[in-house]
């Protein structure tokens, strides 16, 4: 996945390297994979950004479909297929994806579009004056986009800030080209049972999955929370099962397996809840929701639909002694996967990895992936 080592990513994760007056963000230092797409270069002069972790998808004002209604005005060629990363965090993955995908085409890489869906907005200090005085968007998709231009993507790299779980079948309904491959990498957990709605794989996502895929087309998903690895696999395997199936990569030597009782253990074994506490631990380290996103870009970027300032602010203490009863589980509704015997894919079949999934897999820690086919 990554090219660089365990031990040199983990230090570049540790300490934000400086350059000239500005800090260059650890998800674009040297020793990350992102540092060859340059950003920190692309990044001065366009000041901060600093984004909110969490914000409420069932809010009034993410509730209104998103629609693009000239496709020919965000692509060059809207009939090539559409990769669409949903929950894309700050963007660096399509842009590296995409980059690497046209070093390839001249070993008949196909060409593809990518489309990145993010929703959480965010609130910059100063944000009008650095607007005025450098001529930039503060807001995060826009800077995605600006990234996408100066590394001559943009004819086939396109941000759109919408909430997927609301928007997704509106908003590529009318898309010229087949929809080929559905990403979920990394969104928001939300272990409680009573923030469900708040997940971004929701039963309308995969009726749009299983609607726009062509035959062939593909859905990844991959988390570091097994639980919400579980809840999304299950999602898609209840609502889907008849058009979708696990790719051929699950195979045994391509795989490992991972049970409940093993998550409890390990849990069990460091002494604490491990997909909470993981979770709180990593953000007391880099930086609580509002803080800038040299901090916490690469740590909990690619979350897509997020929970609101109250349940951010849940203490420790608090979410531990409702873990019993509210953390989400593959056993939630009473569900037997057939799917589950398929394994986690060990690799990441893009060969790109995302923000959140460098930063999990340089400290060792475990990512669960699932790829599903349509048939």
């Amino acid at each position: 996945m990554c090219s660089s080592s365990t031990s040199s990513s983990t230090t570049a994760a540790k300490q934000p390297v400086k350059a000239g007056k500005q800090t260059t963000n650890l998800a674009d230092s040297e020793g990350s994979p992102f540092h060859e797409l340059g950003l920190a270069e692309v990044n001065e002069g366009m000041g901060r950004v600093r984004v909110r972790q969490h914000v409420n998808p069932l809010a009034s004002q993410y509730q209104q479909p998103t629609i693009i209604q000239d496709w020919a005005a965000v692509y060059a060629d809207p009939s090539l297929p559409l990769f669409v990363d949903m929950g894309c965090g700050p963007g660096r993955f399509l842009l590296l994806l995409a980059r690497r995908r046209q070093q390839q085409q001249q070993q008949q890489q196909q060409r593809m579009n990518y489309l990145g869906l993010e929703i959480r907005q965010p609130l910059v200090e100063r944000a009008s004056k650095w607007a005025e005085e450098l001529g930039v968007s503060s807001n995060l998709v826009e800077r995605a986009n600006k990234w996408a231009e100066e590394l001559g993507v943009s004819s086939n790299v396109h941000y759109e800030w919408t909430n997927v779980s609301v928007s997704l079948a509106a908003l590529l309904a009318a898309y010229p080209g087949p929809v080929s491959t559905l990403a979920a990498q990394f969104p928001d957990p939300h272990f409680k049972k009573r923030h469900k709605k708040r997940r971004m794989v929701q039963a309308s996502v995969v009726a749009a999955a299983r609607e726009l895929l062509v035959p062939g087309g593909q859905v990844f998903l991959q988390s570091d929370v097994y639980n919400a690895a579980v809840s999304m696999r299950d999602e898609f395997e209840q609502y889907a099962g008849d058009v979708l199936q696990l790719s051929p990569l699950h195979s045994p030597a391509s795989t490992f397996q991972w049970t409940p009782q093993q998550e409890a253990a390990a849990a069990a074994a460091s002494k604490q809840p491990s997909d909470v506490a993981r979770r709180q631990q990593q953000q007391q380290q880099h930086g609580d929701s509002s803080q800038e996103d040299s901090a916490s870009e690469a740590t909990f970027s690619s979350s897509s639909s997020s929970s609101s300032s109250s349940e951010q602010h849940d203490s420790s203490d608090d979410v531990a002694a409702e873990l019993d009863s509210e953390l989400l589980s593959s056993s939630e509704e009473q569900f037997v996967s057939s799917w589950a015997a398929g394994g986690w894919l060990v690799d990441n079949p893009l060969g790109v990895p995302t923000e959140r999934e460098h930063y999990v897999t340089a400290q060792g820690g475990k990512v669960f992936r699932v790829l599903l086919v349509k048939q």
